[in-house]
């Protein structure tokens, strides 16, 4: 499995960004790094856009009535 982030390093990334998405962004990429074997990068990216998501639909996930 790839290297995953500790919360130090990923609260500096995202110091401008809501506490509740720096949160569910760190878990949400380490469980894509360990789980699914993404690279850092990509699980970064991918964590961080679906947190916001998250946040901004009162912190829930979408579901497939939302499609």
């Amino acid at each position: 499995m790839g290297k995953k982030f500790n919360l130090k390093e990923f609260r500096h990334q995202l110091r401008k960004e809501h506490p509740k998405v720096i949160d569910k962004a760190y878990l949400l990429a380490n469980g894509m790094i360990e789980v699914h074997g993404y690279s850092k990068e990509k699980a970064f990216g991918e964590a961080l856009a679906i947190a916001r998501t998250w946040l901004e639909n009162g912190e829930q996930y979408a579901t497939k009535n939302d499609w």
